[in-house]
């Protein structure tokens, strides 16, 4: 299923503001959030109509008579797009076009292909394009729509063509002859088009990225409606790039938020919130749920002895280690200095004979990349009807790795002595 994205109001309010139709958009509590100045010229009186309207009646696409007027409400994740069709309006099922290009702007997947298609179904030309520049003149073709049905995408060079002219300009640019006008450049030539209509779309960054092409076989093309639903998806692509950015941006924030910087393994705030929500699982299932506690023995020497360069070595090895004790969904953590935690869900009771030996292994792999003995104490806490609260859960775990590294440093004095 395609990734849902959250459309800003503002790319909403410019969508609205390149339309000659009066059009809106109105909250899930029915309070109008902005519009165009089309609708905001309405009669008061039709204004409070459309407000009036029960949105509980309302599904995704509803049409209403609102004072002899007909009314489109198309529903977005924010609230709905209101499309007031007058005597005045210009485009034809302007809220079909709108209400497709929006899903297609919400829609992480097939964006291209879900513009191309809505222009090629609601202008009728023959041949579709959405494209993107590559550099140089040359072009990709990431849309292709031929008779409207999906065509084989491909590149092609724009040096020499209306597609040149139209980016120079980033002006709609269209062409009734354009075989007479081009007649050397192979594409148009190739196709058999008569009729050329582009439009470029921009990123973010208000960079040109590619452009809307739509071309016909026949010169008596009605070119009535083509530049404003152009316009509508390129501004429909361009917001699709604005919140793709954001999106990633944020992603990449969170990821940074909960990633330790030196080993790169979670740190101790992605800990917590798995530890709570795992906790919170098991009082709802009572389900099998594992903690294991990990802290390094003799971090301390080393540091002192070979330099901290060295201890940050041995923490990140020691990390990438204790990252494949468990299964590929099962996480480790560094909690700080030389700690490390590791949350296993659904577990079994030999999954703690298992992690024992592979931990055992682990230290004796980081060792020989060492060059020299590298151990670690280890608790390990089974989460079940005996322990009252998160904090104890952890208490359990600790005391063990405690435990254990008494014993190691009891064994290491009878070594000396």
């Amino acid at each position: 299923m395609a990734n849902q994205q959250i459309i800003p109001r503002e790319v909403y309010r410019t969508m609205f503001e390149h339309l000659s139709t009066p059009v809106a958009f109105i909250g899930d509590d029915g309070t109008l959030l902005l519009c165009n100045s089309e609708y905001d010229a309405l009669p008061a009186n039709m204004q409070d109509a459309v407000l009036a309207v029960d949105q509980s009646t309302l599904s995704d696409e509803s049409q209403h008579t609102v004072l002899d007027s007909s009314v489109c409400f198309i529903k977005t994740e924010l609230g709905f797009v209101v499309i007031v069709r007058t005597q005045e309006s210009t485009v034809p099922h302007l809220d079909k076009v709108l209400k497709h290009l929006i899903k297609e702007a919400k829609t992480a997947e097939d964006v291209f292909a879900g513009t191309a298609q809505a222009i090629s179904e609601y202008i009728g030309w023959k041949w579709v394009a959405v494209t993107q520049f590559l550099g140089d003149g040359e072009v990709e073709v990431l849309a292709f729509w031929e008779g409207g049905q999906p065509a084989e995408n491909f590149t092609y060079n724009f040096i020499a063509s209306p597609c040149e002219l139209m980016a120079k300009s980033e002006r709609f640019t269209q062409y009734s002859d354009v075989d007479d006008a081009f007649p050397h450049h192979k594409l148009i030539q190739d196709m058999g088009a008569k009729a050329y209509a582009g439009l470029v779309y921009h990123g973010p960054d208000n960079k040109p990225l590619g452009h809307i092409m739509t071309l016909h076989d026949k010169r008596d093309v009605d070119y009535k409606y083509t530049e404003e639903v152009l316009e509508l998806a390129c501004i429909t692509l361009s917001a699709h790039m604005l919140v793709n950015q954001a999106t990633h941006e944020l992603k990449a924030a969170k990821l940074d938020a909960a990633t330790d910087v030196l080993t790169g393994v979670g740190n101790r705030r992605a800990f917590d919130q798995e530890f709570n929500r795992l906790y919170e699982h098991w009082t709802a299932t009572s389900g099998a749920a594992l903690l294991v506690i990990i802290d390094l023995n003799d971090l301390k020497t080393v540091n002192d002895t070979w330099g901290h360069e060295e201890g940050d070595k041995l923490i990140k090895l020691c990390a990438t280690e204790f990252s494949r004790l468990g299964r590929a969904n099962d996480k480790c953590y560094r909690l700080g200095g030389d700690e490390f935690a590791l949350l296993f869900g659904e577990t079994t009771p030999a999954l703690t004979d298992v992690l024992k030996r592979r931990f055992l292994q682990a230290t004796e792999r980081v060792s020989v990349v060492m060059s020299r003995p590298v151990s670690a104490s280890i608790g390990f806490a089974q989460l079940d009807s005996s322990i009252e609260s998160q904090n104890d859960w952890f208490k359990l775990a600790d005391e063990r790795m405690y435990a254990d590294k008494n014993r190691y440093k009891r064994a290491s004095i009878r070594s000396v002595a």
